[in-house]
């Protein structure tokens, strides 16, 4: 089961419906508003509420023990990166890929299968790969 525990969480308003964003990995767009991380841009968290509209204010852990939403064979304690494929953005997947953005470590294993599912992690800002 994912669980949460104490982390440092920081508020940012959203940049339009971000609804179906929660426990996603988000970043930051030009004018500092929350955007789904989509491979282009620097995550800077993982999202924990659902801002539905422009300016609503989004809750992002930044360090912490949080959920997420996380696909592929994952073990525990792994370098999790957001997936940023361009089709469906922002869920952590692992990677041994150079380069790569590590935004998390995984804290419970999850057995690859075609959907996505929630996850526990550690976000840590970890660097590249």
């Amino acid at each position: 089961m994912a669980h949460e525990n104490a982390n440092f969480a920081y508020s940012y308003p959203a940049s339009g419906d971000l609804s179906a964003a929660q426990f996603l990995a988000v970043a930051l767009d030009t004018s500092g508003n929350l955007v789904v991380e989509d491979g282009d841009a620097i995550p800077i968290g993982i999202l924990q509420n659902k801002p539905a509209a422009v300016g609503r204010a989004g809750s992002v852990v930044e360090v912490g023990i949080c959920k997420a939403i996380v696909s592929g064979t994952i073990v525990r304690g792994g370098p999790l990166a957001p997936s940023g494929n361009g089709t469906v953005s922002g869920y952590l997947v692992p990677t041994t890929t150079d380069n790569d953005q590590i935004i998390a470590h995984a804290r419970s294993a999850h057995t690859a299968d075609s959907s996505t599912q929630m996850g526990t992690v550690f976000v840590s800002q970890s660097g590249r790969y």
